[in-house]
């Protein structure tokens, strides 16, 4: 069971990862090219949503390490699942990072729209961003390469019982 857990959870950090991906690098730059009167008022509609999404993704995929840390660890002598752990830590990070983001900078940053505030505020939310962004990668990529949990009653790296 391990190893479903960490294919959801793996499945759900690379989403978010490319969610962040295009969000960032391709559709904001679009749209500001694009609209750039209505850029503001386009990007207060959309974001709000964006960050809900994060928040939802992150909080499976860290419910989805914690389980595979939690049958690691109630199962002596069964299946390992190798950095479970780390892996639930950069859930977790991410997840927090993105409610900070969502529910602290946001809002902020959109009472101070149109002042001087408002720079450091985006610069924040980029930086948070970003951060969040790089915790999804590694914890996406550190689940793709981690060994593959070995099977109850083997001994991990060998074919024997």
């Amino acid at each position: 069971m391990a190893r479903a857990w960490r294919n959801l959870y793996v499945f759900l950090m690379v989403a978010w990862f490319g969610v962040m991906v295009y969000y960032t690098f391709i559709l904001t730059p679009t749209l500001t090219r694009a609209f750039p009167g209505d850029f503001g008022t386009i990007v207060a509609t959309l974001f709000p949503g964006y960050f809900r999404l994060g928040e939802v993704l992150g909080l499976v995929a860290a419910l989805a390490a914690f389980m595979e840390f939690r049958n690691q660890r109630r199962q002596p002598g069964g299946p390992d699942a190798p950095g479970a752990g780390w892996r639930l830590a950069a859930g977790l990070m991410a997840l927090a990072l993105v409610i900070v983001n969502r529910e602290a900078v946001l809002p902020a940053a959109h009472a101070a729209r149109g002042t001087a505030a408002f720079g450091p505020l985006h610069g924040i939310s980029m930086a948070i961003n970003l951060a969040t962004a790089a915790l999804a990668l590694f914890g996406g990529a550190g689940g793709l390469l981690a060994p593959a949990a070995s099977r109850p009653g083997r001994i991990a790296g060998t074919n024997r019982p």
